[in-house]
């Protein structure tokens, strides 16, 4: 599992500040991509020590991290995923997916906190639309 990039973002996740992961190699061509980088192969492997790295990069000085909630954009096909949502639990740190999907596994869903689900699709908007196709979840 690769990603491009990732960032502090604050309002992807409500009520949370979050640190967003850009995965790549996505399976889905949406029309309208909001970053169709993320359709390549590309990016630097995801692995639990670069993943340390990343989240100690935004932790104080005490170790405490600086944020929530970790955002995966897009990933849940790669077998590793879960893996990763294991060890943001082990942190306790709440999980979040975005991803075009429709559906996801059972098994997914049960580590995540959020989700948001569905294609883009440009004449019915992105979250925001009223007339989006889109569906934004808080899992209990």
């Amino acid at each position: 599992m690769r990603f491009l990039s990732e960032q502090i973002v604050f309002q992807e996740i409500p009520k949370e500040i979050s640190l967003a992961f850009e995965i790549t190699n996505c399976p889905r061509r949406c029309k309208g991509c909001h970053t169709p980088e993320l359709q390549q192969d590309i990016g630097r492997l995801l692995t639990q020590y670069r993943f340390d790295i990343v989240c100690e990069k935004y932790a104080s000085a005490d170790g405490k991290f600086l944020f929530s909630c970790v955002l995966f954009l897009g990933g849940e096909q790669h077998p590793e995923f879960i893996s990763f949502l294991k060890l943001c639990k082990t942190y306790r740190l709440k999980t979040a997916l975005y991803t075009g999907a429709s559906e996801i596994s059972v098994d997914v869903l049960n580590l995540l906190d959020y989700v948001k689900l569905g294609e883009y699709v440009h004449e019915l908007g992105g979250l925001n639309s009223p007339t989006t196709n889109q569906l934004f979840l808080e899992l209990i």
